[in-house]
């Protein structure tokens, strides 16, 4: 007879957190907190936003290697 072993991993989600300000205490209790990022204003280094630089950089690609960019 064979014995099979099943070995679950076990996650361990755990952070470590630097409080700058405020109180966490309103957080107690809380078992799960979503949280969404937005960015809406980010840069891309030098670039406004990202299609500017996806765009310049197509370019550099294709001028060194046609159709390396696509």
């Amino acid at each position: 007879m064979a014995a099979a072993i099943t070995v679950a991993p076990l996650f361990v989600n755990a952070q470590r957190i630097k409080l700058v300000e405020g109180s966490v205490s309103p957080l107690k209790g809380i078992t799960e907190l979503n949280t969404e990022f937005t960015y809406d204003n980010v840069k891309v280094g030098e670039f406004s936003n990202e299609d500017d630089y996806i765009h310049k950089k197509t370019e550099e690609y294709n001028k060194k290697e046609a159709g390396k960019a696509n």
